[in-house]
């Protein structure tokens, strides 16, 4: 866009000669430069090699078998980024549609007045500067992703790309190392080649969700060199061409063999402990003070029925409230008592402890206290404790830390992993700056609390869709005027379960504005277009006005006559913009709504001595803008004929108009009982103005028209809609 003191260049494209020189002055008054062009072609040619212009104003016919403005538009547009705004006589919902296809900046009616010619062009040039806007961001975020894409390749997490037909295309030199290759020994082989025998159906699902196009994080086994099991934690992302089809996938990987070893040994662990808590009656507990929470083994449930015990976490509240009502407090007082007391390690009781039958057992309950440095109790743990579930967790809890801190420090975007209760785990420096907070005061805490309720809920359900379905999705949210576009991808665990979300929380704040600032343009061009139909309704009313003024004031009949005419004839045209001004759709309108008020206008602005009523039969169908036009002309003319020359002589007359439609014909019959028309007039040599314009109007329509000479004058018209 040049310098807003530099007048803009416009190229004029109209093959109407007098047209395009009245065009041109008038864009020249309003400080514009104008180039003409008379033909498509000439306009291709002028926009290729003129660097100057900063507007086309595009003609829709350019001459029979030329090129029209449309071809010309898509052309020019194939290399240039120029605003185009048509100027045409058109008014087809198909040919507005057709340029609404080839560009978004407005499409203004010929005669539709200068002011609306103006406001439209500027309002084009308003609008090509927002697109200029939106793309120069566009433009700096993929200069940003390709930056991105750079730390990717130096990246020390094993990279490896293929092809669709799943043929290695790249490895990084962290993938080989990781599978005790070197690169070029992994190049073009298949991906399977890599597998063990018992892991290529679970390979096969998996790449049947990348050719489906879905991206996933999940935990797979390879074939190291020397034979050895080489586990990782895999993130894949499909890869398509513009067709939308599978090319290929790119897939980032970490090491967790060593997580995968303890992990066997640990769970080896626990189901020796799980044999052993099954050969005694005992019921184990694990208390964690700090965080109040309870975790029983299933003899709880055995023993007193209480299944919440065994299916998650309790807290010493739900504990208290089950033992009986009058061991309670004694119970109380002396447990609290070994838990406050640094030199105690242990605690011991006999109480009552309520069943699902209501029946209280008699149970002596046992425990050992841990403290830390300080001499506060952190933890207590019970004869019936199984503390591996914890140690499992805890652990699986710091190898996500770890692996996730490797791909949000490589990233611009708030990211951040949660669990189902939606506790943060782990997150970047960028998601606790957009918190205000840091991050050691952030994890552990709920994402939803920081939100309002309506967000948190929205945030929520969310985040319950990834963990239920297992796949990923984005959606966008706001708070205080800041829009985020979040991206949600599952973390599965060892049994391809979801056990956290990881969220890419991205600001597009920038892109919303400049949206929102199209959808205000959109809203000024609406609000303009209102005011230009008020005020052309209200020039319409004027001119009729000034038209029937000029007539009265004429001595010559002849020219006061013509005047009249003029004026009927703007009448025409006037009720049926009124018409079209309040009727929801402005394209067609039934012929009843337009036809029978015309009629009774015509005949109203006549002062006769005779009486002349009017019949009208109008059937009830809807007819195009286009034909209605031209069509309340055409009836006009002959309404007027028969008010003025039918009834000489007469004391009464009738005119009747009827209106028909049989599948796409259009029949209409205006008729009146009056002295008849000679039969020297006829509609093809009449040297009569009002005729030839009736035959001319005809023609427009494509349709036929008729005289009939039988008890007064008829007129037929038909035509196809």
């Amino acid at each position: 866009m040049r310098e807003q003191e530099t007048p803009m260049t416009i190229l004029l494209v109209e093959d109407e000669a007098l047209i395009a020189v009245m065009e041109k002055e008038t864009l020249k008054r309003h400080g514009f430069n104008v180039i003409l062009a008379s033909s498509g072609e000439k306009a291709v040619n002028i926009a290729q090699t003129t660097p100057d212009v900063d507007l086309i104003l595009m003609d829709i016919n350019l001459g029979k078998g030329k090129m029209d403005g449309t071809e010309a538009a898509d052309i020019i547009l194939k290399e240039n980024d120029i605003p185009i705004l048509f100027l045409s006589s058109y008014t087809q919902p198909e040919v507005v549609e057709k340029t609404e296809r080839i560009t978004s900046y407005g499409y203004v009616v010929k005669d539709s007045g200068e002011t609306v010619l103006i406001a439209s062009i500027k309002m084009a040039f308003k609008f090509h500067e927002a697109n200029r806007q939106v793309k120069n961001r566009e433009r700096a975020l993929k200069e940003s992703e390709e930056k991105y894409r750079m730390l990717i390749d130096t990246s020390n997490e094993g990279i490896w790309m293929m092809n669709g037909d799943h043929e290695t295309t790249y490895v990084n030199h962290a993938m080989a190392c990781m599978m005790g290759y070197d690169p070029t020994e992994m190049q073009g082989k298949k991906v399977e080649d890599f597998f063990f025998p018992e892991d290529i159906e679970f390979h096969t699902k998996k790449m049947q969700k990348r050719h489906a196009g879905e991206d996933e994080v999940y935990e797979r086994r390879f074939r190291h060199k020397d034979g050895s099991e080489l586990w990782t934690l895999t993130s894949a992302k499909a890869l398509k061409d513009g067709q939308d089809r599978f090319i290929g996938s790119f897939a980032m990987f970490t090491d967790i063999t060593e997580r995968k070893l303890s992990e066997k040994l640990l769970k080896e662990s626990e189901e020796r402990l799980r044999l052993a808590h099954k050969a005694t009656n005992d019921v184990i507990w694990d208390w964690d003070i700090i965080h109040d929470t309870q975790r029983w083994n299933e003899a709880g449930t055995v023993v007193f029925g209480w299944t919440e015990i065994v299916e998650g976490p309790v807290d010493a509240h739900w504990w208290v409230e089950r033992v009986h009502p009058d061991d309670r407090q004694r119970v109380d007082e002396k447990f609290f008592a070994a838990v406050n007391d640094p030199e105690a390690d242990r605690w011991n009781d006999e109480y009552r402890f309520l069943k699902t039958d209501g029946r209280y057992a008699e149970v002596m309950d046992r425990g050992y206290i841990l403290r830390n440095a300080q001499g506060k109790a952190v933890r207590m743990i019970g004869s019936m404790l199984d503390i591996t579930s914890r140690k499992r967790a805890e652990e699986e809890v710091k190898q996500s830390e770890r692996t996730l801190k490797a791909f949000v420090d490589a990233t611009s975007d708030a990211v951040f992993a949660i669990d189902k209760n939606g506790t943060y785990l782990v997150m970047n420096e960028i998601t606790a700056a957009r918190l205000n907070k840091s991050i050691s005061a952030l994890v552990g805490t709920s994402a939803y609390d920081l939100s309002d309720t309506y967000l948190a809920q929205k945030r929520r359900a969310m985040v319950n869709e990834v963990f239920t379905s297992g796949k990923p999705i984005i959606f966008l949210d706001e708070r205080d005027g800041l829009w985020l576009e979040n991206r949600l991808y599952p973390i599965f665990d060892a049994d391809d379960k979801v056990e956290m979300v990881v969220v890419y929380s991205r600001d597009i704040t920038e892109r919303k504005l400049a949206e929102e600032q199209i959808k205000s343009l959109l809203s000024e061009k609406e609000l303009l277009l209102r005011e230009v139909h008020h005020r052309i309704k209200n020039n319409m009313a004027t001119m009729m006005g000034l038209l029937l003024m000029q007539a009265n004031s004429q001595e010559d009949s002849s020219v006061a006559a013509a005047l009249k005419d003029a004026a009927n004839r703007l009448k025409s045209m006037s009720v049926l913009y009124d018409k079209l001004y309040r009727s929801e759709n402005p394209r067609e309108m039934p012929a009843q709504n337009y036809l029978t008020p015309l009629v009774h206008e015509i005949v109203r602005t006549f002062s006769t001595n005779i009486t002349v009523k009017t019949e009208t039969a109008i059937d009830d169908f809807i007819i195009s803008v286009e034909s209605l036009a031209p069509l309340g002309i055409i009836i006009n003319e002959l309404i007027t004929n028969s008010m003025k020359y039918a009834f000489h002589g007469k004391n009464d007359g009738l005119i009747s108009i009827s209106a028909t439609k049989k599948d796409s014909h259009v029949t209409i019959i205006i008729a009146d009982n009056g002295i008849g028309i000679p039969d020297s007039i006829d509609l093809e040599n009449s040297s009569g103005f009002g005729l030839q314009l009736v035959r001319m109007l005809t023609e427009q329509i494509d349709g036929v028209i008729k005289i009939e000479r039988s008890k007064g004058t008829k007129f037929v018209l038909e035509f196809e809609v």
